[in-house]
């Protein structure tokens, strides 16, 4: 299983236009940036057992992962948007555990991508 689809991510690039090198590279910083605070989101959601607030960061990092061709990270941003959806924080600490690790690899593979 790959962490970050490079024809997703090529894909954006292109679409960016190749006289937009440094944007293309912004990008990559913000969407970093934006996933360090919802991840916090996230954890302090589930510290607090808040399905809403647990909900709500899961959906927007799941659609902006995607972007990014973090698929894999995006599903599991899925799973826990939808336990939150459904009112339920059962397993939500140890499903935010392993995608704190699959972030992690995310970020590794993102910012290789920035050099």
């Amino acid at each position: 299983m790959t962490v970050i689809d490079l024809e997703v991510l090529k894909q954006l690039e292109i679409m960016l236009g190749e006289d937009s090198p440094d944007f293309f590279q912004e990008l990559i910083a913000d969407f970093l940036s934006d996933a360090d605070e919802l991840m916090s989101q996230m954890q302090e959601s589930v510290l607090q057992s808040s399905a809403t607030g647990l909900r709500n960061a899961a959906h927007t990092l799941k659609s902006n992962s995607a972007m990014f061709g973090a698929t894999h990270f995006a599903d599991l941003c899925k799973d826990l948007e939808y336990l939150g959806a459904a009112g339920s924080m059962e397993g939500a600490s140890s499903m935010f555990s392993h995608l704190q690790e699959q972030f992690s690899l995310v970020r590794q593979e993102l910012e290789m991508a920035q050099v």
